[in-house]
């Protein structure tokens, strides 16, 4: 026994400053994708160190006391991971609550849920949401479905292990790692063969099946090693020169490669699995080798052992700044904000750690009666978590009250003023055009006045904000919507900077016509600023408001157009009114008016060529009277990121928009 213990790689320094490098690669990475844009492998670093020392942990305990007591591996777990997660979701439900934003408290709320029980990638998985959506906030705790796999791993593996080391020991476990790399490779294929259609690899990228391979690589990985010795000169040689080569290639993936290649979704999650390996194993020796002397330091050491919570923490806080800069309260950025931030970051975990987490991980806090002071702690959380809870915007507005009269059909689609006080079903001509006198002979007819319509929303993230707010006892949305995806898929310059759009962009032809196939009554194309952005086509760069782009532009929308026509529904398209982006930086084309009157331009006369089918809503007098953007409305900040509306703001923007578009259903044909 001693001497297979003597074996065994135990704990090590260097473990932890290998934890720590780690770490600054996914901070980095989440503050800027662009300066390491390849981070994102990290997680999965991460994943096959847990899979090798939870199962080295366990082989020792059975080496030990010759068997496994799975109850108190999994107090121990509870009492390391939960308490400061419980603290996270704490602090961020105090801060949904401050800030009191109704779209952020949702998110809070369903993904504190999710993460206390350990099921925030199911959710994610089952609910569609994408981790690569570019322009919208995310959630503070989006973070933490990594956590949620690997307690799913903590609870399925030991009880695994468990039974094989039951039934024949160490040389049982020994016949286990084939399995292992099995179930890896299998998890591997699944998720070549998902990503292959999909729109967004967010489905592989959360789920427990795909993403589990770097963890059954990590548990044979421990298993392997447990029955392998580097004491000679050329063994650990070998091993140490295996972990260079590897440790390089692992450096060179996280600088070079990009979550939006899905070249990399087809075998590439296995294959830094199986290179991060022989860096973990040489770090993990007794005894010092050169990989040693390269990443043991002891400030990489320090952030090692504050690892769970500096990631824990460090997600929310970037968000909260994020929010901050976008609202240009911060008074520095670029590198300096980088640096103020991870400053607070460090601060913040360091605090948690030394207060909270070691001293209860290590049972240095007497807790009475721990079931009962454990379920009063979760009954707390859950009860602030669902404080959050908010009325939809349109909670307060009847639409079936609203009967548009002659004189809400309008005569053309010119821009108007409207006012934004008021009566809001009152002057609706100055709004909505027309569609021409003699419609099309099989254009829908208008939907009953007593019928509460249902709205689909399609378009980018302007649709997708406008989906999931207005909601009401007089109204239905459906969400179509691809947030960070326009109708052209040509890449964009921003400035003279060439961007690719992202992965799930090609695919919206195919998300529409699913959603069209649920019947709306009415179908709301809403269109951000990325219709506003020259693309690039054969090395040439097409212009907003060019002969060429005229073109491009009028076919993208009756491409979408004749999709939606599948439904008998009406359409109303949303003219784009002015942006001001203060997020990701793009050139500044978006806040040009002549772009934008290309746009509307286009907009109106593909709506001139349906008609009956058509009609357009001038949002852009609403937003941009005179061409200029409203920062505030009745005291509201109306789009403070310059493009997307609030929760706050978004009543307001209820009380205008909504009796318009009940007049585009309602309107007897012509």
């Amino acid at each position: 026994m001693a001497k297979a213990s003597h074996r065994r790689p135990g704990y090590m320094p260097a473990l932890d400053s290998v934890k720590g490098v780690a770490l600054i690669a996914v901070i980095t990475y989440h503050f800027n994708t662009e300066w390491l844009p390849g981070a994102y492998w990290s997680i999965d670093f991460f994943f096959v160190l847990s899979g090798f020392l939870i199962t080295a942990l366990l082989l020792k305990e059975f080496e030990r006391k010759d068997r496994v007591d799975l109850v108190a591996f999994w107090g121990r777990r509870f009492r390391r991971l939960m308490p400061v997660a419980l603290l996270v979701i704490c602090a961020v439900a105090v801060w949904a609550l401050l800030i009191n934003d109704p779209l952020v408290s949702r998110q809070v709320r369903g993904d504190g849920l999710g993460a206390m029980t350990y099921v925030l990638n199911l959710k994610y998985v089952v609910t569609g949401s994408s981790y690569f959506e570019s322009f919208l906030t995310p959630s503070p705790l989006r973070h933490m479905w990594s956590l949620s796999l690997e307690e799913q791993w903590y609870a399925v593996w030991p009880l695994a292990l468990w039974a094989v080391l039951g039934r024949g020991g160490i040389r049982a476990a020994k016949r286990a790692v084939p399995v292992l790399l099995s179930l890896a490779a299998a998890g591997a294929i699944l998720m070549a063969y998902l990503v292959h259609d999909a729109a967004d690899p967010s489905r592989v990228y959360y789920g427990s099946d795909t993403r589990s391979q770097a963890l059954f690589v990590g548990a044979a990985l421990g298993i392997w090693a447990h029955h392998r010795a580097f004491d000679s000169g050329s063994a650990r040689r070998r091993l140490d020169a295996a972990a260079l080569v590897s440790g390089t290639l692992c450096v060179w993936m996280v600088f070079k490669t990009s979550d939006q290649d899905l070249t990399w979704y087809r075998g590439g999650f296995i294959a830094f699995s199986l290179l991060a390996s022989p860096l973990i194993l040489a770090v993990a020796q007794p005894t010092p080798g050169i990989v040693h002397k390269i990443v043991d330091h002891q400030p990489f050491r320090w952030l090692g052992q504050l690892t769970y919570g500096i990631y824990l923490w460090h997600w929310p806080i970037d968000v909260a700044f994020k929010r901050l800069e976008i609202r240009g309260k911060l008074p520095v950025s670029g590198f300096a904000l980088f640096v103020f931030q991870t400053s607070i970051i460090l601060i913040v975990s360091a605090v948690s750690f030394y207060l909270v987490e070691r001293p209860i991980r290590d049972n240095r806090w007497p807790i009475p009666r721990p079931k009962l002071t454990t379920s009063v702690v979760f009954a707390v959380v859950i009860a602030l978590l669902m404080g959050l809870t908010r009325p939809s915007v349109g909670s307060g507005i009847s639409l079936s009250a609203v009967t548009p009269g002659p004189k809400d059909v309008g005569q053309d689609g010119s821009p108007a003023s409207v006012p934004h006080g008021g009566d809001p079903t009152l002057d609706l001509s100055e709004s909505i055009s027309k569609p021409a006198p003699q419609p099309a002979p099989d254009a829908p007819g208008p939907i009953s006045v007593d019928k509460k319509p249902t709205i689909l929303w399609v378009g980018d993230s302007t649709a997708w904000v406008m989906a999931s707010m207005f909601q009401g006892p007089g109204i239905k949305a459906l969400d179509g919507s691809m947030p960070g995806c326009g109708l052209d898929l040509a890449p964009m310059l921003l400035g003279n900077t060439l961007r690719e759009r992202d992965v799930g962009c090609p695919n919206w032809q195919t998300r529409w016509a699913e959603h069209v196939s649920e019947n709306p009554d009415l179908v709301v194309i809403a269109q951000g600023f990325h219709a506003t952005f020259d693309v690039q086509v054969d090395g040439r760069r097409i212009v907003v408001g060019s002969p060429e782009w005229r073109a491009r532009y009028h076919d993208q929308l009756q491409t979408g157009i004749d999709l939606v026509k599948a439904a008998d529904a009406r359409i109303a398209m949303l003219t784009y009114p002015c942006s001001e982006w203060r997020g990701t930086k793009t050139g500044g084309e978006e806040h040009e008016r002549a772009r934008a009157a290309a746009v509307n331009d286009e907009i109106r006369a593909v709506a001139a060529e349906n008609p009956g089918w058509v009609s357009v809503v001038d949002w852009a007098s609403f937003l941009c009277p005179k061409g200029t953007m409203v920062e505030e409305i009745e005291g509201v900040e109306m789009r403070p990121d310059g493009a997307h509306l609030l929760e706050s703001s978004a009543p307001i923007a209820f009380r205008w928009l909504a009796p318009r578009l009940l007049e585009v259903a309602r309107r007897p044909a012509a």
